[in-house]
């Protein structure tokens, strides 16, 4: 306290809508108080007195004339008699709050003796004030930000747990829609028919994406997204999401090749499904804005260390291009060339956002080249953790000669028939071909080069050789038209590397495939290359099937018809739990019978108790019993299912 001031307190007003006091002070002690209203203490300061400062803003005095009668007449004083008393103002642009000091009346003091507080005490407690002034501002303007960055994370918090559960409930019809397009397509069909159950499934299969692309953007931006880290194959992971992406594509007029350009990497360590997403998306910008030309995808290599490679993956298009005031957007969330509802080129603008912020994540990054009107050149390099091949990929040698103009296509097809020691002879033209009088083990025809009448073997003069047609995936032509013809069977493109393998190790008949592989073909999910009629029908038997016995646990209807059929189509039958609780008395039921359930199919969101919870629960149960859990859920999970005792993830029941 300053000598001559006995007490003080000081009021605020800028936290709330009536002034509190915040403390009260005598010579000894300071005494805090939990924001004490003005109007309902009016036993601890003058209420008239500090509501004329908090109005005025000026410092105001008792026993000065500038007062009215009534503020010295306030009912404090009568209780509270002081000689003195001073309101000065806490403001910056506007009033605060005020500090109230007063000097008491001694007893045998005479009162001219008192000590007031004189003008200098008074400037320099205005100084004070003003310097308190911006401290309680600063405190009020972090608290404030602190309050909004709460709200805010909370507000995330809901956003996030929201898309994830709205994408469980959308994902859920469509994965429904997708299997069931897939189940419809396994059964005869007019061409008509056909196109239209093919339209549902593309339709299920884009608007999934669309989805997976929205929820991961989400948990990217609320920092809950986790990379998982495994070895494999990364030739076959760029394999399956360019073939992923052609069929989105509906143009005969442009070309998709794919180059490796480090085919002696076996294996990397890292996240498949992120890479793959990222590869996806790089490949299907590249074709909404390409109509004619070609795409091109090239995997490329640098070593760090001895198993450590910088790895550069490279996707080309012959496409429009980017506009120079453009490119600063181009890893913008939702940005579009066009955003007007005229827009040619559609997509929810998250792909290459979504891209870009998955390589950071993993210490990759994401660059570009661009020229209007040309095409553009996106590059994804990351380090990661490899494993070379020590197994020599050659298998027998064999000569082959490909038919086709096209410019990226055959020299990707050359390349890998070479990497498995082919020697491979070009042709642009039948007629060169038929003038060059060598008859080739393996003859592999561009599609295009075909004409209404053509007979390939009569028009060569060969008995021995293999004829297969090269076309892309989804183009498909019938068991007549081959032998019209006179081809033995087709091969696709995108090119794969393993089909080109089985094509030269075993003449690639599709009748000799299993048909788990036809199955996953006709699903067009990751097709291997082979020549199969899409009206080919699946057996409901299999013959070599496993005696297992199964358990599911499903909620949804739609989802446990979905199941079951998948594995009825693979010779199987199984238990059905609605929910967590029956799946712990289904498994106690056959373990008090001296069985067990071989595998378990567990879904995540159910009622009663969710699968992760029943996963826990049921590891207790069957502790050591060598029992297999498995999730599939409508909506993304992370590696923790593993910690739960979940032996392995599945998507949903379209894989």
């Amino acid at each position: 306290m300053f000598s001559g001031v006995d007490y003080g307190a000081v009021i605020l007003n800028f936290q709330s809508d009536v002034p509190v006091i915040k403390a009260i002070g005598t010579n000894n002690s300071i005494f805090l108080l939990d924001d004490e209203h003005l109007v309902t203490r009016t036993d601890l300061v003058p209420y008239k007195l500090v509501i004329q400062s908090l109005l005025t803003g000026e410092i105001t005095c008792k026993d000065r004339g500038t007062l009215r009668d009534d503020v010295n007449e306030d009912i404090y004083y009568s209780n509270n008699p002081s000689h003195s008393g001073l309101c000065i103002p806490i403001k910056t642009s506007t009033v605060i709050g005020v500090i109230y000091l007063e000097s008491h009346m001694h007893s045998g003091t005479p009162r001219l003796q008192f000590p007031l507080i004189n003008s200098t005490k008074i400037d320099l407690l205005y100084l004070l004030c003003s310097q308190a002034a911006v401290s309680f501002s600063k405190s009020a303007v972090y608290t404030q930000m602190e309050l909004a960055k709460k709200a805010a994370e909370e507000a995330t918090d809901e956003k996030a747990s929201f898309l994830a559960n709205m994408s469980h409930e959308i994902r859920t019809p469509f994965n429904s829609l997708f299997a069931c397009s897939i189940f419809l397509l396994d059964t005869p069909l007019s061409s008509i028919q056909r196109e239209y159950v093919e339209t549902i499934k593309d339709s299920a299969l884009v608007t999934l994406n669309i989805i997976d692309g929205i929820l991961a953007f989400t948990k990217i931006e609320h920092g809950s997204f986790v990379l998982e880290s495994e070895a494999f194959s990364i030739n076959d992971t760029i394999e399956g999401a360019i073939m992923f992406s052609s069929e989105q594509t509906d143009t005969s007029d442009l070309e998709f090749a794919f180059f490796n350009r480090c085919p002696e990497i076996d294996t990397i360590q890292g996240d498949a499904t992120r890479i793959r997403q990222i590869i996806i998306n790089l490949v299907g910008n590249a074709l909404k804005f390409t109509s004619k030309g070609y795409v091109k995808v090239i995997l490329d290599a640098k070593p760090i260390t001895a198993t450590r490679y910088e790895l550069k993956i490279i996707v080309e298009d012959s496409g429009i291009g980017i506009p120079e005031d453009a490119r600063s957007k181009v890893f913008g969330a939702f940005a579009q060339v066009d955003g007007s509802s005229r827009r040619v080129y559609g997509g929810s603008g998250l792909g290459l956002a979504i891209s870009n912020k998955l390589a950071e994540i993993m210490n990759g990054k994401i660059t570009f080249t661009s020229q209007e009107g040309v095409g553009s050149v996106f590059c994804f390099t990351c380090p990661f953790e490899v494993t070379l091949n020590q197994v020599d990929p050659r298998v027998d040698h064999r000569d082959v000669c490909i038919l086709s103009d096209t410019q990226w296509k055959r020299v990707a097809l050359k390349e890998v028939l070479e990497y498995y020691g082919a020697t491979v002879t070009l042709f642009d033209d039948m007629n060169d071909l038929i003038k060059d009088l060598r008859e080739f083990e393996i003859l592999i025809v561009d599609k295009k080069k075909l004409t209404e009448n053509m007979r390939l073997r009569s028009s060569l003069n060969w008995k021995k050789s293999l004829i297969y047609v090269l076309t892309r995936f989804g183009l498909m032509l019938s068991d007549q038209r081959l032998k019209e013809i006179e081809a033995d069977s087709l091969i696709f493109s995108p090119i794969k590397r393993k089909s080109v393998r089985k094509l030269l190790e075993d003449n690639f008949d599709w009748r000799s495939i299993p048909e788990k592989v036809i199955r996953t073909i006709l699903r067009t999910m990751s097709p291997d290359g082979l020549n199969v009629p899409k009206t080919m029908p699946i057996k409901a038997e299999n013959n070599n099937v496993i005696n297992l016995s199964i358990l599911i646990a499903e909620d949804n209807p739609v989802n446990l018809r979905v199941a079951l059929q998948h594995l009825k189509k693979l010779g199987y039958i199984a238990d059905h739990a609605k929910d967590g609780v029956e799946v712990l008395e289904k498994c106690e039921a056959k373990l008090d019978e001296g069985k067990k359930y071989d595998v378990i199919f567990m879904d995540i969101q159910m009622p009663r108790k969710d699968g992760i919870q029943a996963t826990i629960d049921l590891r207790k149960v069957l502790h050591r019993q060598g029992s297999h859990g498995v999730f599939t859920s409508g909506y993304s999970i992370d590696c923790k299912c593993r910690g739960r005792g979940a032996q392995q993830l599945l998507a949903m029941w379209n894989d």
